[in-house]
């Protein structure tokens, strides 16, 4: 039992030497890594922006974020700061970090894709509609055209029947 004295001892000790991230108002790893996520994504926003919108907006973007992950700008600090003193463990989030940002990538240019093929899509029926709106217009105009032709062959030939038909009959005398 007297042995076991010192061991209980430094395990205590070593116990309360270990840091304790959550009381030191340190982010949990895996909140980290999607806090780190949605900054970036920030970040890549707001370097595509105007310097005006930038001035505006950006404040809003960083705080939403921040909102959305519980914390705030210290506290994303600290946790930044505790994190980047172990580069070993910081690295390993930084690689998950980036297969997030990747994945995210991927999903973004399938949409753009998808988005572009169904453009593509819709404008090659509105222009198959088109082209068969047009056809049956000529096939319209040339029925309207022929049928104004026999109806002006027709007139023409009565004309010309009854104009044969009174050559025909005897002229009588007024009396």
């Amino acid at each position: 039992m007297k042995r076991l004295i010192p061991f209980f001892f430094i395990f205590i000790f070593f116990a309360n030497c270990r840091d304790n991230e959550a009381e030191k108002g340190i982010l949990p790893e895996e909140r980290m890594i999607s806090l780190l996520v949605d900054v970036h994504l920030v970040d890549g926003y707001t370097n595509s922006v105007s310097a005006d919108s930038l001035a505006k907006y950006a404040p809003v973007y960083y705080h939403s974020v921040f909102q959305k992950h519980h914390t705030n700008f210290w506290g994303f600090e600290r946790s930044l700061k505790y994190y980047s003193e172990q580069p070993a463990r910081f690295s390993r989030m930084y690689d998950t970090v980036k297969v997030r940002l990747e994945r995210l990538q991927k999903v973004e240019d399938k949409r753009v894709k998808d988005e572009a093929v169904r453009k593509e899509r819709a404008e090659a029926k509105k222009r198959k509609r088109a082209e068969a709106l047009k056809k049956q217009r000529e096939a319209d105009e040339k029925k309207k055209a022929d049928s104004l032709k026999k109806a002006k062959d027709s007139r023409l030939k009565k004309r010309t029947d009854s104009l044969q038909k009174v050559k025909k009959r005897p002229a009588t005398k007024p009396k």
